[in-house]
């Protein structure tokens, strides 16, 4: 059973995945090197203090992370803007 500890990474952790559009698996990985690390919150199972704490540095250090396709897709967008003003 999830402590509020946990519930409430898991909501900021959600809330980073969709606004950044990083894969559960990936972030995991890169966070806390473990790829199940989302699938085993949402799950309910408790995350010790010392990896919350890496994985909460991870997004901050990551805000504007996206998706390598993304950011070519928004530079188009940008420049596209750019040349009709």
């Amino acid at each position: 059973m999830a402590n509020k500890f946990s519930t409430k990474l898991l909501v900021e952790i959600e809330a980073f995945l969709t606004k950044t559009e990083m894969s559960p698996s990936y972030f995991g990985k890169k966070a806390a090197r473990n790829s199940e690390l989302v699938a085993r919150l949402r799950l309910g199972r408790p995350i010790q203090f010392d990896t919350a704490e890496k994985v909460r540095i991870f997004m901050v250090e990551n805000k504007d992370w996206r998706k390598p396709g993304k950011r070519k897709e928004l530079m188009s967008q940008n420049l596209e803007a750019g040349a009709a003003a």
